[in-house]
């Protein structure tokens, strides 16, 4: 009973380790490619602000190309809901 118990120990013990490297592995690369998540929100609050219509976000190329306008290299970007936009408009004034 007892060898059992440090055997399923043992598994428990390597199941954590092979998680935390595979955790490690995925991070780590994740820190160096650069993330163009913020530039969607902040680039949708600034047009708020400026009294654009909200309804031209969704408008895929003219959204990218206001998006264009704060950061031309800008290669993965996501339309967020509305209320997103309202959120971040204390930020536009940065």
């Amino acid at each position: 009973m007892m060898a059992r118990r440090s055997v399923l120990v043992a598994l428990l013990w390597l199941a954590v380790v092979v998680a935390g490297v595979d955790f490690v592995r995925e991070l780590v690369p994740a820190f160096s490619r650069p993330s163009h998540g913020f530039v969607a929100y902040y680039t949708a609050s600034r047009l708020l602000a400026a009294g654009a219509d909200p309804a031209l976000n969704y408008d895929v190329d003219w959204f990218i190309a206001q998006i264009a306008r704060f950061q031309p290299d800008a290669s993965d970007v996501h339309i967020n809901p509305p209320p997103t936009n309202v959120l971040l408009l204390p930020l536009v004034g940065l």
